[in-house]
């Protein structure tokens, strides 16, 4: 298994001058498996690496990837936008005012307790991932 955090991402180093494109986010991915010589895959594209394996997807298909691709998992992407249900907070955050609001009254408690609700039963929310994300989030 192979793993990787796209370049300029999380906590992938961030070179200047790079580019950060999805056309190159794709393009690089093809290049990493043919550098650990892998001939196949089943490819995982999780929130924004959904739209790089799409990227990756039509390499593929024009015989320009790298690999074979067996299989494509496609998951927590925004690339059906119209299928999102999207908070009154994610609207809020896409406004400088929003965005300013939120830092402004920021409260780790209040945060965790509003994003038990991002996961499909929030019963079943792992205590120290909310934990973990207000606290990065603070």
């Amino acid at each position: 298994m192979t793993l990787f955090d796209q370049l300029g991402f999380g906590f992938s180093d961030k070179p200047a001058g790079a580019s950060y494109s999805l056309l190159d986010q794709g393009r690089r991915a093809g290049e990493l498996a043919r550098a650990l010589d892998i001939p196949r895959a089943l490819v995982v594209g999780h929130d924004m690496g959904l739209t790089v394996a799409i990227e990756m997807l039509c390499r593929h298909e024009a015989g320009e990837l790298g690999f074979t691709m067996d299989r494509l998992v496609l998951c927590n992407g925004s690339h059906l936008v119209e299928l999102a249900h999207v908070t009154q907070l994610q609207k809020d955050l896409m406004t400088d005012e929003g965005a300013a609001a939120f830092v402004a009254g920021f409260d780790p408690e209040r945060f965790a307790l509003g994003l038990r609700f991002v996961w499909a039963d929030p019963s079943r929310t792992p205590e120290v991932d909310i934990r973990a994300i207000a606290y990065w989030m603070a």
